[in-house]
């Protein structure tokens, strides 16, 4: 099954951001402000879209399957068992986040 972005995307992602930051490397990135950043990041997500590499609705920046680290889709993953086995306790609220008037 090949990943859901795949390396040429994953490398068109950076080429983008670097670029949007007026960067050709890591280090370069890890030296310019915040501001710089969030605007390169603006930017990628422009480019990124208009080439088609995601469309509306969809993230662009994401978990990218790699074998190592995130080694397949989470529903594969939990299909094999793959998953911490860790108490787990959620909520709900109602009418969480509308604004009223």
């Amino acid at each position: 099954m090949p990943p859901y972005r795949n390396k040429g995307i994953l490398e068109a992602q950076y080429a983008d951001f670097l670029a949007g930051a007026n960067c050709t490397t890591l280090r370069c990135l890890r030296q310019v402000p915040a501001s710089t950043l969030a605007a390169a990041s603006t930017q990628a997500y422009t480019i990124g879209y208009q080439k088609g590499l995601y469309g509306f609705g969809d993230t662009y920046y994401g978990p990218s399957i790699d074998g190592t680290i995130i080694r397949d889709f989470p529903s594969v993953e939990l299909e094999k068992g793959h998953f911490s086995r860790v108490p787990l306790m959620t909520d709900i609220n109602r009418h969480e986040g509308p604004l009223i008037l």
